[in-house]
């Protein structure tokens, strides 16, 4: 793995494992598959296309389905002067626009590595193996065929976004104006440059921001943010907000606490109870109980019933 972030679409194997670990590859671009009100019964609706064969190649998209808006690059100084003035609207759209063109840059390189997967020999492979190889072939075609449907509207964007921490300051706009997948992505650090943090002044801009962030995340009913926050105050790790964050096992206890009321009696159930139960191990000594008793007040207060949150989850950097 490079020490590049990334994000990508589900690009058949390759692609699905950047998407799943998002940390050095920044963010993913998914495209809903939600069908919209009012849409056409189901016998008028399109069928789905055939199955991506092993061995078959990648089909370039249908020029009819080419994208009829403009490119974001003639529309960025309108919508970030709209966004600098307040507008949550244009700071939205920037943010998410932009981080699908980041996704998308990247994608495209990925595209050949996928190509070569469809031609393994597949002869080997058992009745199950082969239909989990199908489904996966399946959402790669499709994600692609959705990406470069919009990739037109991608044209020009700038290739440093990450680097030049333009993703970032977008991010934090966005998130500053009320969006949640903006602060998520914001408090992950997914879209943090590689040499981050350049100076001590920078590390210290980030922590502030990601506490207020998940502070107001918590008090907004969202899991994400107590994740997020368990994450800063936990294990150390590899990405920007484990690298930074304040190693505090109490509060890292604390979120756990809060997160396995979240989601109980959901599937993510026993998985969180492990981390909650190695976190009280290191603990040991600390005053659980009162960690015990604010988790279960910020739950019933902010949360006040379980929700079905994956504690896996993925980034918000789309």
């Amino acid at each position: 793995m490079t020490h590049r972030h990334a994000i990508v679409g589900l690009v058949a194997v390759v692609a699905l494992v950047a998407v799943a670990s998002l940390r050095y590859w920044h963010a993913g671009v998914q495209v809903p598959k939600r069908v919209a009100a009012g849409a056409p019964p189901a016998a008028q609706v399109e069928a789905p296309p055939a199955r991506m064969q092993p061995g078959e190649r990648l089909r370039p998209a249908s020029a009819s389905k080419a994208p009829k808006t403009p490119t974001l690059v003639s529309r960025l100084a309108q919508l970030e002067a709209a966004a600098d003035a307040g507008n949550p609207a244009a700071a939205r759209e920037v943010f998410h626009a932009s981080a699908k063109c980041v996704g998308i840059q990247i994608a495209k390189t990925l595209v050949p590595q996928t190509e070569a997967l469809l031609t393994e020999d597949v002869s080997g492979l058992d009745a199950a193996a082969l239909e989990e190889r199908m489904r996966v072939l399946d959402n790669g075609r499709q994600e692609i065929e959705e990406i470069r449907e919009y990739s037109d509207v991608c044209t020009g964007f700038p290739t440093d976004a990450i680097e030049s921490g333009f993703m970032v300051r977008v991010a934090l706009r966005a998130a500053n104006l009320g969006d949640a997948g903006a602060a998520s992505c914001y408090m992950s650090g997914d879209f943090q440059p590689v040499n981050f943090p350049s100076t001590d002044a920078a590390a210290d801009e980030y922590r502030s921001n990601v506490l207020r962030l998940g502070d107001a995340g918590v008090k907004q009913g969202r899991p994400m943010a107590a994740y997020l926050l368990m994450q800063y105050y936990g294990h150390g790790g590899l990405t920007p907000l484990q690298r930074i964050g304040d190693r505090d096992v109490l509060k890292a206890y604390l979120y756990a606490r809060l997160l396995l009321h979240i989601v109980e009696g959901g599937d993510g159930q026993q998985q969180m109870a492990g981390m909650v139960e190695a976190y009280r191990t290191e603990a040991a000594g600390l005053d659980i109980g009162s960690a015990d008793d604010e988790a279960r007040q910020l739950f019933e207060r902010y949360y006040g019933h379980t929700i079905n949150f994956d504690v896996n989850p993925k980034s918000d950097c789309r």
